[in-house]
């Protein structure tokens, strides 16, 4: 791996690194020093490649990749105008976010899920090949199923919410995947080396575009 491929993959492995951390029994006792240093953490990284892409790319996209297979390049991450703002903003909502919350709430494992979202939400913002995105977008999902069962008054009140959100999830996921599909079939079609990668589909500027326009809508 590059430099710029360690920062930007530490962005959103960190704090999924840490969310595992509070899971286990030892670390329970002190949920919030952790979270918050954590974050914090991930914060200072997100700064610095906001800074670091203004400084040298003035914002242009920068991409780095590792390890082709026939899809392309599977692990291919990448920064541009749009997403380097939104980094920071992200990392700081979560670290807000767990400096508001109270220690009761944070003991129960909301911690954990808070940096276990802000881990996806961010490797979805830095991806740049499609199946890495969907991946990154469906597990940052997950956690929610959870959180909204503790939160509802009555058990029956949860299994009911649990349902509705598991209904709206595959509403979603469902046609993400759909589209996914159909981003690697033009693709293929058209003789692209790397279907699955929206850099290369949106500079191919064919009838792809299509699809990749339903990805970013879903």
């Amino acid at each position: 791996m590059s430099e710029s491929l360690w920062s930007l993959t530490a962005l959103w492995l960190l704090p999924l690194l840490s969310a595992l951390l509070l899971r286990r029994p030892g670390f329970t006792a002190f949920p919030r020093r952790l979270a918050v240093a954590a974050a914090a953490v991930v914060l200072l990284l997100a700064l610095a490649v906001f800074v670091s892409d203004g400084y040298q790319h003035a914002f242009h996209r920068s991409d780095v990749a590792a390890r082709s297979s026939g899809l392309g390049a599977i692990y291919h991450l990448g920064v541009d105008g749009l997403t380097a703002p939104l980094l920071p903003l992200t990392a700081a909502l979560s670290l807000a976010t767990l400096l508001a919350m109270p220690q009761a709430a944070l003991a129960a494992g909301a911690a954990a899920r808070v940096l276990f979202i802000e881990g996806m939400t961010l490797g979805a913002l830095l991806s740049l090949n499609g199946l890495l995105l969907f991946v990154f977008w469906a597990l940052a999902l997950v956690p929610l199923m959870r959180a909204l069962r503790g939160a509802a008054v009555t058990a029956a009140l949860g299994r009911r919410l649990q349902r509705v959100y598991a209904v709206a999830v595959l509403l979603s996921v469902v046609p993400l995947g759909l589209a996914m599909l159909g981003l690697a079939l033009a693709g293929r079609a058209r003789g692209l080396a790397a279907p699955l990668d929206l850099l290369a589909l949106a500079q191919a500027g064919q009838v792809e575009s299509r699809w990749l326009g339903g990805l970013v809508i879903l």
